[in-house]
């Protein structure tokens, strides 16, 4: 996180003190790590858990009815200064890709939004009802996960493009096969992991190729780093205690 603190770091340092090793997943978490007084070779760099899940592959979705399109929003920035600007201006760049992918689809569109922790100050289905005025001339729905997760891949997996911030939800909709995934970068971490799965990332300014389909290459081969990572993680401890 680029806006660690003395505290953050200090809770870290205690938890590499008891840890042998620490999987990561991404380049700036082993920066962070290694700024936390880790040695490098306790350091594995790996992709993210979610893509050590085995979840069902979902086949392109062949009705014809509408064009489905998957949306993960939440009010990140909520906690600095400026937060309603930046907010907004995400919030205006899924509602302007939404609006160009309705101008060229012969097909109308559903809008689903997923949800993600909960009850927690940032309930994204909450803040999605807040922000659903914007998108009043679609069809909207809202999908909150918290007692059925089987059903949330199930229905990441019936869409037909899906943009959005939450990184599990981007991986799990790549790992479950929707062919056509942007994300919102928010943070260093999605912005890394799009580029390792060559999602288009959506900033003002983007130029849209809506053609642009998800690699399965580069999605099998980020299953691989994961699988691969753990099992050298694993024979390195074996043996210690």
């Amino acid at each position: 996180n680029s806006h660690r603190s003395r505290r953050g770091l200090a809770l870290l340092r205690y938890i590499l003190r008891w840890s042998h090793f620490a999987l990561l997943r991404d380049k700036k978490s082993l920066e962070v790590c290694i700024e936390a007084g880790a040695a490098r070779e306790h350091l594995v760099l790996s992709a993210d858990t979610v893509y050590l899940q085995d979840f069902p592959f979902t086949p392109e979705p062949t009705q014809t009815k509408s064009l489905r399109i998957g949306l993960s929003l939440f009010p990140y920035f909520s906690n600095i200064e400026n937060a309603a600007a930046k907010d907004g201006e995400y919030l205006a760049i899924c509602k302007k890709t939404v609006d160009h992918i309705n101008l060229h689809s012969e097909l109308p569109l559903k809008l689903y939004f997923f949800g993600s922790q909960p009850g927690s100050a940032l309930d994204d289905i909450s803040y999605a009802k807040s922000i659903a005025k914007h998108f009043s001339n679609y069809d909207v729905r809202f999908h909150d996960y918290e007692h059925d997760t089987g059903d949330l891949i199930r229905q990441i997996g019936g869409m037909d493009i899906f943009i959005g911030m939450r990184l599990h939800l981007l991986i799990t909709a790549a790992l479950v096969g929707v062919t056509r995934i942007w994300a919102l970068p928010y943070q260093d971490k999605v912005v890394e992991e799009a580029n390792a799965l060559g999602l288009p990332i959506l900033e003002p300014g983007t130029q849209f190729d809506f053609d642009r389909r998800v690699a399965r290459d580069k999605v099998n081969a980020r299953r691989r780093l994961a699988g691969t990572a753990l099992r050298h993680l694993a024979d390195r401890m074996d043996g210690t205690s």
